[in-house]
């Protein structure tokens, strides 16, 4: 609940179930329900449903929930066949690698988060296949990332950016991502945009309030919280729901712009 973009998510998802008569509890847990302490006393605590935004990649913690009766929808996470709310992260990470290709950018590094959840994953794959067809192979040193943490993403940013071949933009994983790696550049003495351009992911409320403000991917955040609480209902009262995917959409500010000459 550090990153703006999911704290919205859950504060729609909490307006909405309030308006339909039901309280909430937020528990922050570890990546798989199956291994979060939290998530023992809201199961024993006559619980009506569950909006859980930890799932990984690995559907049998989900598996043995669903097979124990709780009832449960995804959100900003998907895992296996259960049911949830997500954004095409594959399509909405491919249009920002685009983005930058478009300017003519050719050194693209991905400033990534953990690959065993699907945000992680698909924001990866879709940063790939963007440079893939344009027939760019990018050097192992831009990709980089690992847990979600500013501290992990500082490291990562710096590792990038003093990669002997040093890459003229970047894709982030989150706009803390982004926006850790602009600090980082700073620290340097790389200039954003001229010498360095940065796109972030999620749109959240501070990217265009920044003194450079940020390209970001837009999802629509409260739109998805609020959904996941109307399919959990549908759950609750014994229907079969389908997941629903929302489209991302690219949008352009200050923080990114065509590459600069290559320095003498």
């Amino acid at each position: 609940l550090t990153d703006s973009g999911l704290a919205q998510m859950f504060d729609a998802a909490q307006h909405a179930a309030r308006v339909h008569g039901y309280q909430t509890v937020t528990v922050a847990g570890e990546q798989s329900p199956d291994e979060a302490e939290p998530w023992r006393g809201l199961l024993d605590g006559r619980t009506d449903g569950l909006v859980i935004a930890t799932a990984s990649l690995d559907p049998s913690p989900l598996d043995r929930l669903a097979r124990s009766g709780v009832r449960f929808v995804l959100l900003n996470r998907s895992s296996g066949t259960h049911p949830g709310v997500f954004v095409d992260d594959f399509l909405g990470s491919r249009l920002a690698t685009e983005h930058l290709l478009r300017l003519g950018h050719r050194k693209i590094a991905h400033l990534s988060g953990p690959l065993d959840v699907s945000t992680g994953h698909q924001r990866l794959e879709g940063y790939r296949r963007a440079l893939a067809e344009a027939g760019i192979t990018p050097d192992p040193l831009w990709v980089d990332g690992g847990p979600f943490g500013l501290e992990t993403w500082r490291a990562a940013a710096r590792s990038i950016l003093l990669a002997p071949d040093r890459p003229t933009a970047l894709v982030a994983v989150n706009d803390t991502a982004a926006i850790t790696a602009m600090a980082v550049a700073r620290e340097l003495g790389i200039r954003v945009p001229d010498e360095f351009s940065v796109v972030g992911y999620n749109d959240s409320e501070i990217a265009g309030l920044l003194p450079i403000p940020l390209t970001s991917v837009r999802v629509p955040i409260l739109t998805m919280g609020e959904t996941a609480v109307d399919l959990l209902l549908r759950v609750i009262a014994g229907e079969e729901v389908e997941s629903m995917t929302l489209p991302p959409v690219l949008i352009e500010r200050e923080s990114t712009a065509p590459p600069s000459s290559p320095r003498p």
